[in-house]
């Protein structure tokens, strides 16, 4: 017994080193395509068969995993299922125990199993029954052995004979269809795709599905109880399924027709979806409520306790009026007895909470016609003095007499707090927030383990500048470089491919160093995404140079390290740093100064000026000098970038272009391309044509850090040479089609419905350094000779925290670059479900240190405008910090969303939702949506018909009039008149607005 164990434990290693050989798909030598690819699996059909067979023989369930896919296939064929077949002999033989795991292990991973297999390997032995696994089964794979296409009539016929003579069908897996998600919902959408295929004007509600079918046919006949089949059809309703699949059986509720006297049975079960969060499956229960009420055998009090939650639930406003016309029926009804009354009027002042006007005067006139009593009825008035400041006017007065017996009240406004921008000064240098570096090695290797995980750029910066600080006092232990070794293996890095990723660059660097003692090679970061961000190659330079700092260890920290989170540093911090190098005769690198100007605040007071002037005095470096002082303020920005003293002192020193034209000085210049590996290397105590474009990144830097206001324009003619200082000009949008596609009979129809809005970005300067910050941050991307917009968010769902906290901590002091890019590429995914990435970004803007520019605003109004609820729910949250903060323009915020409103770039009612939610945080809140709502509506226009769900936006409007006791200005009115003429629906409304 024992010798056959440990040969049958031989045999499973030997098999599973020929699954790998033969069937696993892996780098070849030989070619397996046409096209070059050596990526394959040397195995054909008949290795495949014999491996399977074998594994059959040999593995237990225990052992199947899904790499076995070559038994699951052979499974699923008719391999053993033919009839006259030898191979089921063959199969008795094998006598396998790893069939049902199998099967169960591809259904886990959502692999379609054919039922009438499942049947054939259960009868055989080989496998018990599992209800979930033959459910899906059934639902999925018997179309078209049940099912009938009837062109002539255009439906589905079922074969109910079929079904009827199997009585494991009719007792087993039908039942189990209520019992277990499937898929049933799709059953027939084969059939009913062939109908609209071939008829235009076909409507899904004419189309009876065939399961519907056969669930009808089998109540009829009473092989199913049919009130068994009703309760369950509601119990799925509360079920973690998929809205579809819930949507499936409560069609099949409404083709039962069930009647009175079964809804009265089944009210509990009713009752129980008013708790659900779905409103679909609310209005649902609601409206077969509706037959119901008024019988003597409804449970009203049961009933009426649910009325507090749905008037609540302002998502579900269908709810509420549905509610509100049975509350005034039960009252109509109870007006003798009054058994009900109160608890009615206690549940209806909870539609004040909301803004919705008409919902609040209704609910008003049904308070005011059924209550009488004061004395009694006491809480209604404390509960309706609550909400009275959410109250809108008309409402108010309806219910005036419940408050203070007066006829009209006015609002108490003295409460109410004033929204107010402010120009806010940023405390860049708290003390609470300065970078310590690592005093200890294990300290060190433990943040390398668990980078990964960390979103703050910043940490990565603090660990290597802490190994050239440790390294440097000799606190590094002789097996060091072992002990990186292991974390970095552990995560499986190396620096053969790298992608965008700034993450894998900075562990393929670390690597480089730690296992091959070289400089890694950033020529092998992917081109692909080198086109989406070239400012990786900025991130490169400084690991570079963290190498060779590292090489030749003096005690230095890279000039970028930040001394303050999230990416700061002091000024004269910075300098003294200068000045070590320049003591210790080391060379800096262009793109780390570059990158340390970008974050590098001015002071806030002449005498800290003053002292940083004097140390920036004792560099020798006059080049540098000279960026230094413009970058903090001693001298003013030059008309050109660099100066026209450098491009005379060059074409002077030069003697082989002395006298040549400045023609010829453009094409030598031109020809000297950035190179990423070697720009580092050049000398950086004079300027030449080798360095120029490091020396002219550097200044670019310096002028616009502190800048924002101006341009620097290189579309001239000697744009190789220098930039133009030009003031910013006012941007215009950039436009782009929404194309909405709908299908007539075989051919797509193709129309225009609205445009996308975004920002103009200036095309890729090609001989732009890595010194080049914001240059590299924000350009449009050239391919194929076309040059199109660069998609920030290209496959970085997962690790877009890492990729934007990077990109932003370069340019912490002047983000208006960054902030352009990313709203440039934002529009096109409001229909996306990256969530996570825009909560990373809102995060970001709403730090106390983060400057808001208009391209901040602009994303933000994008995302109110997002298709996930989720995602809207993230920027009214951003919007709510930021209002407390007192930063948001009101203005400029406005005028995005006037252009989202006015080319229908996204559905009008995702922002009203929005606004609607951020008027309820409070009083703060409600004073920025009056003002901004003052500003749109002040300048919207339409050149068509209004966007569905406008009127909304003026109830607001007209509430929160009235909550400030303010009138609306006269630009308001003027516009008012010309949306009126353009929808006369809006009359009402606008009649009101003009009375206050």
């Amino acid at each position: 017994q024992t010798y056959q164990e440990n040969n049958k434990t031989w045999l499973k290693k030997e098999l599973s080193k020929l699954r790998h050989y033969w069937l696993d798909w892996q780098e070849l030598k030989e070619k397996t395509s046409k096209w070059g690819s050596r990526w394959g699996s040397r195995g054909g059909e008949r290795q495949r068969i014999i491996i399977a067979l074998l594994g059959l023989a040999l593995l237990s369930g225990d052992e199947i995993n899904s790499r076995w896919d070559c038994i699951y296939h052979i499974l699923t064929s008719n391999f053993f299922t033919k009839k006259d077949n030898q191979n089921l002999e063959l199969l008795k033989q094998l006598n396998p125990i790893c069939i049902e795991a199998l099967f169960l292990l591809f259904e886990k991973n959502e692999w379609q199993v054919d039922y009438r297999k499942l049947r054939f390997y259960e009868n055989q032995g080989y496998m018990n029954y599992q209800p979930s696994l033959f459910a899906k089964s059934f639902a999925n794979s018997l179309q078209k052995e049940y099912f009938i296409l009837d062109k002539q009539n255009k439906k589905v016929k079922v074969k109910f004979e079929l079904i009827l003579k199997d009585d494991t069908v009719v007792n087993r897996e039908i039942p189990s269809l209520f019992e277990y998600e499937t898929n049933i919902q799709n059953s027939s959408s084969w059939i009913y795709w062939q109908f609209s295929y071939n008829n235009k004007n076909i409507e899904n509600s004419d189309f009876v599905d065939g399961f519907h079918q056969i669930f009808i046919h089998l109540v009829e006949n009473k092989n199913l109880d049919r009130n068994w089949v009703l309760t369950k059809c509601l119990e799925i309703q509360t079920n973690l399924w998929q809205d579809n699949a819930k949507s499936y059986f409560k069609k099949l509720f409404l083709l039962l027709e069930p009647s009175q006297d079964e809804l009265i049975y089944l009210q509990d079960n009713l009752f129980s979806l008013l708790n659900h969060e779905n409103k679909s499956v609310v209005n649902f229960a609601l409206s077969q409520i509706k037959e119901i009420y008024q019988l003597d055998d409804f449970n009203i009090a049961d009933f009426v306790s649910y009325f507090d939650m749905i008037l609540m639930n302002f998502n579900n406003k269908t709810a509420i009026k549905t509610i509100l016309l049975i509350a005034q029926n039960i009252l109509k009804q109870d007006k003798e007895k009054q058994k009900y009354t109160l608890d009615i009027l206690l549940s209806l002042p909870n539609v004040f909470i909301g803004d919705d006007l008409s919902l609040q005067e209704r609910t008003a006139k049904i308070i005011k016609t059924y209550f009488k009593d004061k004395e009694n009825h006491q809480d209604v008035i404390d509960k309706i003095t609550v909400y009275q400041d959410n109250i809108a006017q008309d409402a108010k007065n309806i219910i005036a007499f419940l408050l203070d017996g007066q006829d009209k009240i006015e609002f108490d406004n003295s409460k109410q707090i004033v929204y107010e921008y402010k120009d806010h000064t940023i405390d860049y240098f708290d003390k609470n927030n300065e970078c310590i570096l690592y005093q200890d090695f294990y300290k060190l290797l433990f943040s390398l383990g668990r980078l990964k995980n960390d979103k703050q750029p910043i940490e990565y910066e603090r660990l290597i500048n802490s190994w050239l600080i440790l390294s440097y006092q000799n606190q590094f232990p002789d097996d060091a470089y072992q002990q990186i070794e292991t974390v970095l293996k552990q995560e499986r890095y190396d620096d053969e491919y790298l992608s965008s990723n700034f993450h894998d660059i900075f562990m393929s660097a670390i690597y480089a160093l730690v296992v091959k003692n070289s400089m890694f090679n950033s020529n092998k970061i992917n081109n692909y995404h080198d086109s989406t961000y070239k400012i990786i190659y900025a991130f490169a330079n400084i690991l570079r140079q963290f190498y060779r700092l590292n090489k030749n260890n003096k005690g230095v920290t890279l000039l970028s390290l930040p001394t303050h989170y999230p990416s700061f540093i002091k000024p004269d911090i910075l300098i003294n740093r200068l000045l070590e190098y320049q003591e210790k005769n080391i060379n800096f690198d262009f793109t780390d100064l570059s990158v340390a100007l970008a974050r590098t605040p001015r002071n806030q007071n002449q005498k800290e000026d003053d002292l940083l002037f004097e140390l920036i005095e004792k560099l020798d470096n006059r080049y540098l000098k000279e960026i230094l002082y413009c970058h903090f303020g001693k001298h003013k920005i030059p008309e050109t970038i660099p100066p026209q003293s450098w491009i005379d002192e060059v074409t002077i020193k030069d003697e082989n272009i002395i006298h040549n034209s400045i023609t010829k000085l453009k094409e030598y210049f031109g020809k000297h391309q950035n190179n990423h590996q070697d720009q580092n290397l050049y000398k950086i105590n004079e300027i030449n044509q080798d360095n120029w474009q490091s020396w002219r990144g550097l200044w670019a830097t310096a002028a616009l850090t502190h800048h924002p206001q101006i341009d620097l324009d290189y579309s001239h003619e000697d744009g190789k040479i220098y930039d133009k200082v030009l003031p910013k000009q006012d941007e215009h949008y950039r436009m782009q089609p929404i194309y909405e596609y709908s299908y007539e009979v075989r051919k797509w129809k193709k129309m225009v419905v609205g445009y996308t809005i975004a920002c103009e970005i200036p095309k890729y300067f090609r001989l732009a350094s890595t010194t080049d910050i914001y240059r590299r941050q924000c350009y449009m991307k050239q391919y194929n000779g076309h040059w199109s917009y660069v998609s920030v968010f290209d496959g970085y769902y997962d690790n877009f925290g890492h990729q934007f906290n990077f990109i932003k901590s370069l340019t912490p002091v002047n983000t208006l670059y960054v902030d352009k890019v990313f709203a440039n590429g934002v529009f096109e995914f409001l229909d996306g479900k990256n969530a996570k990435s825009f909560t990373v970004m809102v995060q970001s803007f709403i730090e106390k240190c983060h400057p808001i520019n208009q391209y901040t605003l602009m994303i933000l109004a994008y995302l109110l405008f997002h298709s996930k609820k989720d995602v809207r729910l993230i920027a009214v949250d951003g919007l709510q910090s930021l209002i407390d903060q007192q930063k948001i323009e009101i203005s400029v915020f406005a005028k995005h969303i006037i252009a989202l409103i006015e080319n229908n770039s996204a559905p009008f009612s995702r922002f009203i939702e929005s606004i609607t939610l951020l008027n309820q945080y409070g009083s703060t809140n409600s004073s920025f949506v009056l003002q901004l709502l003052d500003d749109i509506l002040s300048k919207v226009k339409f050149e068509e018909k209004q966007p569905i769900g406008f009127k909304k936006m003026l109830e607001l409007y007209y509430i929160l009039l009235g909550q400030y006791n303010q009138k609306p200005n006269k630009e308001v009115l003027t516009n008012l008149d010309v949306l009126l003429n353009q929808a006369s629906g809006l009359k009402s409304i606008i009649a009101k607005i003009k009375k206050l």
